[in-house]
């Protein structure tokens, strides 16, 4: 759910970013093409690193998600794993993850954002070279 909330939101971002480019209108001679379909936004030089960064924003942001994703989930489990059994049955909150969200987001915070940032470095670099 939540990669689809900000995947919503930073592609009607990435709209508005688009957006500062100039429309450009495209003349096709073969074919047919209506004329309201055939445009397309051309960048200055000044304006297209506003694109590339507002990519790598979103990508990091996407992986800082899923890096409090993980570690939450990894601290309901060690929550889980090491609390006593009490007649016969462990014990365990029902809001650890919220717990393990809520630590990650104030303790961990620094940690997650660098490691993020680091994934999000090499990912691009990975589809950049496989391509």
């Amino acid at each position: 759910l939540f990669q689809f909330v900000y995947l919503l939101f930073a592609f009607w971002g990435f709209a508005w970013v688009v957006s500062i480019g100039d429309v450009a209108h495209h003349d096709i001679n073969s074919g047919y093409a209506p004329k309201g379909l055939a445009r397309s936004f051309s960048f200055e030089d000044d304006k297209l690193p506003y694109v590339l960064v507002y990519c790598f924003v979103a990508i990091w942001g996407l992986e800082l998600g899923y890096a409090i994703q993980h570690y939450a989930f990894c601290y309901a489990t060690q929550a889980w794993f090491f609390s006593p059994y009490q007649n016969g049955s462990k014990v365990v909150s029902q809001l650890s993850y919220l717990t393990g969200v809520f630590s990650g987001l104030t303790v961990h915070l620094g940690t997650l954002v660098f490691g993020s940032l680091l994934l999000a470095l090499f990912q691009i670099a990975y589809y950049v070279l496989s391509v």
